[in-house]
């Protein structure tokens, strides 16, 4: 399977809410393969230190991942700051956070 390649998303800052397990995992690598600079929040500080690692060794690209409960909105302006920080403005984002509890 031939994969595309988006070359005006080189570079470009991506966050992803909910990043760290299925959909949101999916977009993490996703754009990390895109060489994206790709923050990425999560209340699983496991499985996200987990894909970390995974994305870093695939892809050469490190994400950021700031764990974050977006709950708590004090916590979540603090997560934004240290990507802002870290990584400069973000030019997407994915909003996939959610707490399904059916």
């Amino acid at each position: 399977m031939t994969e595309t390649t988006y070359a005006g998303l080189a570079g470009r800052v991506v966050l992803v809410t909910g990043g760290a397990s299925g959909i949101g995992a999916a977009f993490v690598r996703a754009f990390a393969a895109q060489q994206c600079r790709v923050a990425f929040l999560d209340i699983d500080a496991v499985a996200g230190e987990a894909l970390v690692r995974e994305v870093a060794s695939a892809s050469g690209s490190t994400p950021l991942f700031v764990p974050c409960d977006l709950l708590d909105i004090d916590a979540l302006r603090a997560a934004m700051a240290q990507v802002r920080k870290s990584l400069g403005d973000a030019a997407v984002l994915v909003n996939n956070a959610a707490n399904d509890q059916r």
